[in-house]
């Protein structure tokens, strides 16, 4: 290829880009957003209201930040997103990824560590979500779970943790 080819066709894609970023669906969709206080520094009027999640997605080919937000709104504030019965199902299992603890692979592109970091920021100031994890004890740990729990006059979780700190510090 020609230096005047790739000018040519980089200009083709800024031109694309530049008519996706009219879309009214994506102006809208980054408006409700930039309402929700959950992105800064896009030149669009804020707009109240659930976003669509159709939108969102087509607005996230544009806005990569918006495919960064996007699985933690589902899991933090699932009000603000529609059309969830439509969710694609990289989404699916990028959310079930999230819930279990195992978030390894990008979604569309986007890095784990980018759409994680909003898990944290949304629903709990400084806090990160809390992740549940199911445990299928035997008979005998059972049991001794209960007589640590009893003996210590404190809960299972808490025994639990304390088990942890235990073999961490080993």
């Amino acid at each position: 290829m020609k230096k005047q080819e790739i000018i040519a066709k980089a200009k083709n894609q800024y031109q694309k880009l530049l008519k996706q970023k009219k879309d009214p669906r994506v102006q809208e969709t980054l408006g409700k957003l930039v309402y929700a206080g959950l992105l800064k520094n896009i030149n669009c009027v804020p707009v109240p209201g659930p976003v669509d999640l159709t939108a969102a997605l087509l607005t996230g080919d544009i806005e990569p930040r918006v495919l960064e937000l996007l699985p933690a709104l589902l899991l933090k504030k699932p009000k603000l997103i529609t059309g969830k019965n439509k969710m694609p199902d990289d989404l699916k299992e990028t959310l079930f990824a999230i819930v279990r603890g195992q978030t390894s692979k990008p979604f569309r592109g986007v890095a784990p560590q980018d759409f994680l970091k909003w898990i944290k920021i949304l629903g709990h100031r400084q806090k990160s979500g809390h992740f549940m994890k199911s445990f299928r004890f035997r008979p005998e740990d059972q049991q001794l779970l209960q007589s640590l729990k009893h003996h210590r006059e404190e809960s299972d979780i808490s025994v639990i943790r304390r088990a942890l700190e235990h073999l961490r510090k080993e």
